[in-house]
């Protein structure tokens, strides 16, 4: 294999494994957001933690390292879409599971949605409208996640984009959902916490 991928594809996971929600707590506030809130090192526990402008930082960082881990490859492997999309992967799999933090992360949404962005930014962009729509009338960050993950699912397959862009959204679309699993439970019991911002 070229080394250039390789390179490509570990940079992808080790740009995805940066902690910005750990390290902004800790650098403003000298905490470890593992042990408040949810204990989940996200941008929505940042928000709820340490208040909306270090939670806005962590979310524009963490959307960030997806939308950059795709356009750098794009502008190197302008024709094999496939490279984008397992960099893409890799850096979501290294926001969710970074070896920074002995591989407990983030959810994944923000760090998804800077992936799909620079994929398939018209699909990506009916999906933040769901969200924002979603979250505006709920203020249910998980809610908002999930729907608007099922949403930019069924838009790519509406649009029919491609077979490996579609299946890879799929993919995507699926691991938030998994990963938002306690969420959707404590939706279903009515006890789920809303975001106030």
């Amino acid at each position: 294999m070229d080394f250039k991928i390789i390179f490509f594809l570990v940079g992808s996971y080790l740009i995805g494994s940066i902690p910005f929600a750990y390290i902004i707590t800790k650098t403003a506030r000298g905490i470890d957001i593992r042990n408040f809130g949810s204990g989940n090192p996200g941008a929505t526990n940042v928000f709820r933690v340490a208040g909306k402008t270090y939670g806005l930082i962590t979310l524009m960082f963490d959307f960030l390292k997806g939308l950059i881990t795709v356009s750098v490859t794009k502008l190197f492997y302008p024709d094999l879409i496939s490279i984008s999309i397992i960099c893409g992967l890799l850096s979501i799999i290294g926001h969710n599971w970074p070896v920074w933090l002995k591989f407990r992360g983030g959810k994944g949404f923000a760090t998804s949605l800077g992936v799909l962005l620079g994929l398939i930014p018209l699909v990506t962009f009916f999906g933040l409208i769901t969200f924002v729509i979603i979250f505006i009338l709920t203020k249910y960050v998980s809610l908002s996640s999930v729907l608007s993950s099922i949403v930019v699912i069924a838009m790519c397959w509406i649009k029919r984009e491609q077979l490996i862009l579609c299946l890879f959204v799929s993919l995507t679309g699926l691991m938030i959902i998994i990963r938002h699993r306690p969420n959707i439970v404590r939706l279903l019991k009515g006890t789920e916490s809303k975001l106030k911002i």
